[in-house]
């Protein structure tokens, strides 16, 4: 996408932001940017580590994903259909999350923008670690593989790369 296709997407209501990355690329940071720019305010971050947080006491909880993502879907989907531009803060990394909030976005006729986050997996790593969060190497090397599986030329919406749109972002306001 274009740098003023991006931005007319930001300054129209309704969208979902979709970034996808590793644990520790800065997607919330990214959310915060949104937000500190005036493109959105609090409420429009769903933040699985919120959820986790919420329901199982600690951002890293890992005790029932299926819940998490159970209320994140319901939280997406509901936001669309009200029209609530949304920044979906997950790892995204699972094809079936994608698909998922690809869906929901097309039934509530709102436009989709997926956000590629291809920081380096050992900062990403040191990062968490630095937050307090440490992965099992086990989960940790699936996300990594999973996250190199991706193929990006056949994602079901328009993608730009996290760096290019943090530039855009501070460009246009």
């Amino acid at each position: 996408m274009r740098d003023d296709e991006v931005y007319a997407l930001l300054s129209s209501p309704g969208w979902l932001l979709m970034p996808v990355g590793l644990p520790g690329a800065g997607k919330s940071t990214l959310g915060g940017l949104l937000i500190a720019h005036g493109l959105m305010d609090r409420h429009g971050i769903l933040s699985t580590d919120r959820l986790r947080e919420w329901l199982g006491g600690r951002r890293d909880w890992l005790g029932d994903e299926d819940l998490v993502f159970r209320h994140a879907r319901e939280i997406l989907a509901a936001r669309l259909r009200n029209g609530l531009s949304t920044y979906f803060d997950a790892t995204n990394i699972r094809a079936a999350d994608r698909n998922y909030a690809f869906t929901a976005a097309q039934a509530a006729g709102r436009a989709v923008l997926v956000i590629r986050f291809a920081e380096p997996e050992e900062m990403c790593r040191r990062r968490r670690a630095h937050q307090g969060v440490v992965y099992d190497d086990q989960v940790w090397d699936g996300l990594v593989k999973d996250l190199a599986e991706i193929d990006w030329s056949r994602l079901a919406a328009p993608w730009v790369d996290s760096a290019a749109l943090a530039r855009i972002i501070a460009d246009q306001t």
